[in-house]
């Protein structure tokens, strides 16, 4: 593990986790560090050969408060900010003097897939805290818009905050969770004491620099053009998926987000907003802060390339490989992240 330190900086100290492969393109492995991060590689099929396990793994039962609204394939808006579902992993002790945890999933995730993964954290920690998981903006149970932005998802997490009195938080974001979680670090410093990302970088990613992101792309596009007017069950979508998604284990990933309309309509539905989660493909890819207000209320400066800028915004982190582990960190080793989770947590530094 290395650490790096440097003065000033919007975060007081940052953490990342990587596999043994990296992601991410070699120019810009040290935009990576700018940030708690927790990041692996691998390819995408990897990913999901993770995630369908780490689905399997979630069953033990914690305190679930969900957003009820009924299955559709349309892209229904509602306020700007999101109602957002969530898990809350209640330990029975007091958690008030120390500051809680937020946890925010990758793209066609939702809270589940850190369901055991977050009780046992809890449960590691020598300083208790409340630690909560939350279905972001058009995924999961969490309600539907038709922007879906990163200053948008950051928005919705400091809503989140204010809603339950909470003045600062502790960051952990996988995949897009991860961009999220630099985000609000980066518009909202003053509600954020820390960071963990997990196998992502605030910076752009493109189908020319990035296979990934391309088999990302396609994904997409594949559950956006299925039409599940007549599927009868998740194995008929997965049969349809076929052609477009070779890998069985990402696609069995991409149906857990079908789920049968209890109405009177019947049939099944999309959990996931497509139609959103399709147009913001683009810029999800990317990560811009604004200029003007937004860099303005932030701090930020413009230091020259990407690198550097990155090195700027989060000079102070920690750098810890997982060897065990593919882009799905959490899932491929657990007890990894949450040790690593948990060291970060228990610092002094970190109230």
């Amino acid at each position: 593990m290395q650490t790096v330190s440097a003065a000033g900086g919007l975060l007081t100290h940052a953490f990342v986790l990587l596999g043994v492969l990296m992601m991410l393109h070699p120019a810009k492995c040290f935009v990576m560090r700018s940030g708690i991060s927790v990041t692996s590689s691998s390819r995408l099929s990897r990913a999901g050969h993770g995630a369908g396990r780490f689905y399997q793994r979630n069953q033990q039962a914690v305190s679930m408060t969900a957003t009820q609204r009924p299955l559709s394939t349309a892209a229904p808006v509602t306020t700007e900010i999101a109602k957002l579902n969530y898990i809350d992993f209640n330990p029975a002790t007091d958690t008030t003097q120390n500051t809680p945890v937020i946890i925010m999933h990758g793209l066609l995730g939702n809270c589940k897939n850190f369901q055991s993964w977050g009780a046992k954290l809890v449960g590691l920690l020598e300083r208790p805290r409340r630690v909560f998981a939350v279905d972001m903006r058009n995924h999961g149970a969490s309600s539907h818009h038709a922007s879906m932005t990163y200053p948008d998802m950051a928005g919705d997490i400091v809503a989140f905050m204010e809603q339950r009195g909470l003045g600062k938080a502790v960051l952990v974001g996988h995949s897009m969770g991860g961009k999220v979680a630099c985000m609000t670090a980066l518009l909202h410093p003053e509600r954020v004491q820390g960071l963990v990302v997990m196998d992502i970088a605030p910076v752009p990613y493109s189908v020319v620099d990035q296979t990934n992101w391309g088999e990302t792309q396609r994904i997409i596009e594949a559950i956006t053009k299925l039409d599940i007017s007549g599927v009868t069950s998740r194995r008929d979508a997965d049969g349809l998926l076929e052609k477009d998604i070779v890998d069985p284990m990402i696609r069995a990933f991409a149906v857990t987000n079908l789920e049968k309309d209890e109405g009177a309509a019947g049939g099944w539905g999309w959990r996931i907003n497509v139609p959103a989660i399709h147009k913001g493909l683009s810029g999800l890819a990317q990560f811009e802060v604004k200029p003007g207000k937004d860099a303005s209320k932030a701090g930020l400066k413009f230091q020259g390339d990407t690198l550097f800028i990155a090195g700027a915004l989060f000079p102070r982190h920690t750098l810890q490989t997982l060897p065990k582990a593919g882009h799905w960190v959490h899932a491929d080793d657990p007890a990894g992240t949450q040790g690593a989770v948990k060291m970060y947590l228990d610092r002094a530094e970190c109230p």
